[in-house]
């Protein structure tokens, strides 16, 4: 639905490895369209292909992700598609820590993305089931603010 709602045109749906491909494996099948999957580098045995699948060239194209933190990975796996030919319409991820840097990032790209769940949805949900001190709370969104000050 997700897809479908922000993404209406697209023609392949691709999972970035490792941890996208899971989630992209049922999706195109749902929506009967084709699948790709996107790898960090070329494979040095087998195919030896970075992009496994169908053939993307003048395809609209939409890359499945587990998480967003920087959006580094899927951005170069965007980058690869994109160079393969493939339009790139947007990445959807299962959850976002909506970080500024990949606000950045994406805005860079000039590309666009959507998260089924956020941190701030995570946040929320504890507290609704209780499940939170109020000092933890407090914690957890003052990381959310700068994350960078809470590296070592």
């Amino acid at each position: 639905e997700l897809i479908i709602s922000n993404y209406p045109d697209v023609d392949i749906i691709g999972g970035v490895a490792k941890a996208g491909i899971p989630y992209a494996a049922f999706v195109p099948d749902r929506m009967n369209k084709p699948m790709i999957h996107v790898r960090s580098k070329d494979r040095v045995h087998g195919s030896k292909h970075q992009i496994e699948g169908a053939q993307v060239d003048n395809k609209k194209l939409v890359l499945i992700d587990d998480l967003i933190s920087t959006g580094g990975s899927v951005l170069a796996a965007a980058r690869t598609v994109q160079e393969a030919g493939a339009n790139v319409l947007g990445i959807v991820s299962i959850f976002s820590y909506e970080l500024s840097a990949a606000e950045k990032n994406f805005s860079a790209a000039g590309l666009s993305f959507k998260s089924l769940t956020t941190y701030s949805q995570l946040i929320e949900a504890a507290i609704d089931r209780g499940e939170l001190k109020e000092t933890e709370i407090e914690t957890l969104r003052e990381w959310q603010k700068d994350q960078n000050s809470w590296r070592s």
